[in-house]
């Protein structure tokens, strides 16, 4: 997160929004740093006149809105949505994604 701050494209608020978020809910920086390209792509998305090379600061209403997109998209809405049963599954099945680092797994590992 320092490397962003350096950066001098964000507001340091909107830095610590962000590294709380992440740290409340996984506390990975892979999160942290899609946030912050998230926000990006919202300021790049909302300016008036891409010919302009003004120098945008991203704040806190930029962050909010791309925490706000991350966290209810499709995907997200729908696992938090699912059954205990299925949620179970869903560890079962992260678990064997991070104990082999493969993003494949079958059904019989998943339950052993």
């Amino acid at each position: 997160m320092s490397r962003i701050q350096e950066l001098q494209a964000f507001d340091p608020d909107a830095v610590q929004l962000v590294a709380r978020k992440v740290a409340a809910i996984s506390g990975d920086a892979r999160r942290a740093l899609d946030i912050c390209r998230f926000a990006t792509e919202v300021v790049t998305s909302t300016k008036s006149s891409p010919k302009k090379k003004c120098k945008v600061l991203i704040g806190m209403e930029h962050v909010d809105i791309a925490l706000q997109q991350m966290f209810s998209s499709p995907l997200v809405l729908a696992i938090r949505s699912s059954s205990n049963i299925a949620k179970l599954f869903f560890r079962g099945m992260l678990s064997e994604f991070m104990r082999t680092g493969s993003e494949e797994t079958t059904l019989l590992r998943i339950h052993q």
